[in-house]
């Protein structure tokens, strides 16, 4: 039997205990910022998870109710909002693997430096900036990062394993004379049995630094949620043990700052790029242009749960604009299609245009909605929704459903203790961070989360 409702009471009740430190100074203060890949807000008061060392920094410090993700909802353009506080639209990262309409490049946006890869400054070029000491384990977009003191960036070979050659060969052999078996996280890291160890093994990693370094500033990202979601769904047993696994590394991070000395002047920022949902149909779209005679003047291209539409230069708009509209009214009457993104409302989900960046697939966007996947199915005349033949485990809609709302906590040094928030924002994790180390960053997206802060600006 499940009973969320007495989870919920249990933690409203200990998030009620009084007791707030003072704040310490921002030049002693520290942030560790961890991301749980894929672990959607709700899962905190699941009775079927065990997860007692985030739920004791909830009961210490302030969570929200859920955390809206940005579009897509994927890890690359998630992981590079919260670090910088703005959407897609403005750091350019659009997808884990992008496409240069320009010069026909395909990449893993990962692999590019960082100097590359994300075109408005982080936190740790912030931190840097300030003259801080700065770690980052397996972040993405976080290669040859000269804002970085101790890194292993998330890095990919050809055939999706994690590349040690992204490392600095002289940090993994620190890292293998103190007893952090670092080769094995690179080795087990696409082996799904093994996934889990390799989280622990990079958890060590960052232990070691934190003791020994003590960063002020210090990002780490445990993937193996996401991948045990994506191929069992987020309901199966070893989806759950991977969640109890990840709780385990926070556990162990957080003594590791206790036995460096700086608990008490540590905040925990404890996040995700999304949750996880399970989509079981399907709705192809394809045969609507067929039927219009428009296969001509457009392109259709899958983007992760969505199809977009590029115009090609056969388009007229004189003479084909119409027969675009009336497919788009049929596509809005097919059960499971919920929006057509027309190119004035790319801004409002935080992309750029067709016409402002050239990694842009299209000029329109078909959304399904939460349980249905959008395809190009060229060999069928149907549009009607169907139920797939092996249900997808996914995250990478439009950010409307609960089900792929991350988590946020936030705990420790300058942080109020019993307060529960409404819906926040991923955007907000930079502003907040900034302020808590006195960091210098303008024109960002997201909003310090005051009600969160014992001194608030």
């Amino acid at each position: 039997m499940h009973r969320p409702i007495l989870v919920f009471a249990a933690l409203t009740f200990v998030l009620s205990i009084p007791g707030e430190a003072q704040p310490q100074s921002s030049a002693d203060a520290h942030v560790i910022l961890i991301s749980l890949d894929g672990f959607a807000a709700s899962r905190l008061e699941s009775e079927e998870l065990e997860l007692p060392n985030l739920r004791a920094v909830a009961r210490s410090g302030v969570w929200a109710k859920s955390s809206e993700t940005v579009f897509p909802s994927t890890d690359l353009p998630a992981h590079t909002s919260i670090l910088t506080g703005v959407p897609p639209l403005l750091h350019r990262v659009l997808g884990n693997r992008m496409h240069n309409r320009e010069t026909g490049e395909y990449f893993q946006v990962t692999n590019k430096p960082r100097s590359e890869s994300v075109k408005v400054p982080t936190l740790f070029d912030a931190a840097k900036s300030k003259g801080y000491r700065t770690a980052s384990f397996f972040w993405p977009a976080s290669r040859d990062d000269p804002a970085v003191d101790h890194n292993i960036p998330f890095v990919l070979t050809g055939d999706l394993k994690a590349d040690i050659n992204g490392t600095d060969p002289a940090f993994l052999e620190e890292l293998r004379e103190n007893e952090v078996f670092i080769d094995f996280f690179f080795s087990w890291y696409s082996d799904l049995p093994l996934q889990v160890t390799s989280d622990r093994i990079l958890t060590r990693a960052a232990v070691y630094v934190i003791e020994k370094y003590k960063p002020q500033l210090l990002a780490i990202r445990l993937p193996a949620m996401d991948r045990y979601q994506h191929e069992y769904g987020p309901d199966h047993y070893l989806a759950k043990a991977a969640f109890t696994a990840a709780d385990y590394n926070v556990g162990l991070i957080r003594r590791a700052t206790e036995r460096a000395g700086i608990a008490n002047e540590t905040t925990f920022v404890i996040v995700s790029d999304h949750g996880f949902h399970t989509i079981e149909h399907s709705v192809n779209v394809h045969p609507l242009f067929e039927q219009a005679g428009l296969l001509e003047e457009v392109n259709l291209h899958p983007y992760y749960l969505s199809v977009v539409v590029e115009l090609t230069e056969q388009f007229d708009a004189q003479k084909h604009l119409k027969s675009l509209d009336r497919v788009f009214e049929k596509a809005l009457a097919l059960e499971g299609i919920s929006r057509v993104v027309r190119p004035y409302e790319f801004a409002e989900l935080g992309l750029p245009s067709y016409d402002e960046d050239p990694h842009v697939l299209g000029h329109y966007i078909f959304l399904g909605d939460s349980d249905t996947r959008v395809v190009i199915d060229e060999a069928s005349e149907s549009t009607r929704r169907t139920v797939l033949s092996a249900p997808i485990h996914a995250h990478d809609y439009i950010p409307d459903d609960d089900h792929i709302d991350p988590l946020f906590l936030i705990a420790g040094n300058g942080i109020r203790s019993g307060v529960r928030l409404g819906r926040v924002h991923n955007l907000d994790v930079a502003p907040t961070i900034a302020y808590l180390l006195d960091l210098q960053m303008s024109n960002l997206s997201g909003k310090i989360l005051s009600e969160a802060l014992i001194d608030p600006p």
